[in-house]
């Protein structure tokens, strides 16, 4: 091979130079024969492509360490290498198989959750769900959007020794914005008025006209709107008690009205409340009254007690807990609701754990022919006007007798019960309480169902229902026309006097 010239190392090392990034030097001009390839002008086309080069901009090794092929093989080769790259695919496969376990066990938990909601769900559905739906279906969304909702709360306690069942009836109010549960129990032998003009008392309109029918029923006579509604019966509750572990109840103790009181046929008084924690069955029979001999009074404060405790029970579980439930919640009641909504119910619940609590008795007036009662229109006004705006159904009697100077105006009182004594008995009643009675006497008639308060003048508005307050039974009359008398109120004593009544108004 010829050996390179010194013009051939002078022109390599020019070629070098001038291909070089770092080179700073100004080019100096050259000749035609010394111009680089890419300067050089072909008139043939195809020597010009061939003559066509690209700038080395930078030059780099096809490796990534300056490890030698040796070092690496002897590398390979280590002992240490083996076991860290054996240990690493050991965990990967461990990894692997336990992502795919954890993936199973999700699918089958998600599965398992829907299967078990689904039977919950079938469980609630009431027979007439359709019916039912549709007698709701106006009023729901009010449960939703977060004002205040009704639910109806209906249970049947048959009694096995007797074809006599007690059917409690218990409309709850629900307000999350005020955070109040109000709790207004409807007795049962209230009249309720069907769409064919018929009259049965509720007692008797689930049987004749379904859940759906009852609702109705409800609204028609209280006028308020219900957005959801349970059903159950004797059994139902006491399980549901018993798989809450008990529930503690505020139940009314009956006491001793008095000799009098009892030779009357009233011879029992609710004077106060007593906690007791309840099982199941003893729950059952607290809202039976089976104890206090099924006095309505009692019955209707045991109803509620035994509501309100339930209530509080499912606020204290935890959603969790809430859930695992749900199954004995499914074979206890009837409901338009599905497990979603009584999830979300139970969250409400828990939000109103410290929630101001009222409870009520639908207003009625005394029983009638076959023991029916009908509905007082203007005192359920007046409780619902209060239940609305979140304030107490009832006040205390003795705020309201606070409210006015029972010094300044004068009552008569009239007997129109035919109960011998009880014109003398409210006299005693209200002179105790400071109100001046000037006279007493009988009405013309003996046919006065309930006790009326009559006032003439309309500014004396809150005298009469401070003396219906201190009697304990009535309702203030507003007539300037009907009845005659010189004082400022005028109390006609009914067949509703109960002298143990203004005894338990006083200790409200």
């Amino acid at each position: 091979m010829k050996r390179p010239s010194s013009s051939d190392f002078k022109r390599t090392s020019r070629l070098v130079q001038n291909a070089t990034v770092d080179n700073t030097k100004i080019p100096r001009a050259r000749s035609r024969s010394s111009m680089l390839p890419g300067d050089r002008v072909f008139r043939n086309e195809r020597r010009a492509r061939v003559a066509q080069r690209g700038e080395i901009n930078q030059m780099l090794p096809n490796v990534t360490s300056r490890e030698s092929s040796r070092d690496y093989a002897e590398r390979m080769s280590r002992r240490e290498y083996y076991e860290r790259e054996s240990a690493g695919r050991t965990r990967r496969r461990v990894l692997g198989a336990a992502a795919a376990v954890i993936a199973a066990l999700i699918v089958a938990s998600v599965v398992g959750s829907f299967t078990y909601l689904r039977s919950v769900d079938a469980d609630l559905k009431a027979q007439d769900a359709e019916s039912l739906s549709a007698a709701l279906s106006a009023d729901g969304a009010a449960a939703e959007d977060g004002a205040p909702f009704y639910t109806l709360i209906a249970a049947d306690f048959a009694s096995g020794e007797s074809e006599d069942a007690t059917r409690a009836l218990v409309l709850a109010r629900i307000d999350r914005a005020s955070s109040t549960i109000t709790l207004v129990n409807i007795p049962t032998n209230v009249q309720a008025t069907l769409a064919d003009g018929s009259t049965p008392t509720m007692s008797a309109v689930r049987a004749a006209e379904g859940d759906a029918g009852l609702v109705d029923a409800v609204e028609n006579l209280t006028g308020v709107e219900i957005a959801h509604y349970m059903h159950t019966d004797d059994a139902g509750l006491a399980s549901l008690i018993d798989e809450m572990g008990g529930i503690d109840a505020d139940l009314p103790v009956m006491e001793d009205a008095g000799a009098k009181a009892a030779a009357d046929g009233a011879g029992m008084a609710v004077a106060r409340t007593e906690t007791k924690h309840l099982s199941g069955q003893e729950a059952v029979s607290a809202c039976r009254a089976l104890d206090v001999g099924r006095d309505q009074a009692a019955q209707a404060g045991s109803i509620d007690a035994v509501a309100m405790g339930l209530f509080r029970a499912f606020a204290d579980e935890s959603s969790f807990g809430f859930v695992m439930k749900l199954d004995t919640v499914g074979h206890s009641l009837t409901s338009d609701m599905n497990s979603k909504d009584l999830r979300a119910l139970h969250a409400d619940l828990r939000g109103l754990r410290d929630a101001t609590v009222y409870e009520a008795t639908l207003p009625v007036s005394a029983s009638a022919a076959g023991g029916a009662s009908t509905l007082k229109s203007s005192s359920w006004d007046d409780m619902r006007s209060r239940i609305d705006r979140g304030q107490k159904p009832v006040l205390d009697a003795k705020d309201v007798i606070a409210s006015v100077d029972v010094s300044s105006f004068t009552v008569t009182v009239n007997n129109g019960s035919g109960i011998e004594g009880a014109a003398a008995e409210a006299r005693s009643v209200l002179e105790s309480n400071g109100f001046k009675v000037e006279s007493v006497g009988n009405a013309s008639q003996a046919v006065y169902d309930e006790t009326l308060v009559v006032y003439q003048n309309k500014d004396n508005a809150e005298e009469a229902a401070a003396v219906v307050a201190a009697l304990g039974v009535g309702r203030a009359v507003y007539d300037p026309v009907y009845y005659s008398f010189s004082t400022d109120i005028l109390a006609v004593i009914g067949k509703d006097w109960n002298p143990g009544a203004d005894e338990a108004a006083a200790s409200a």
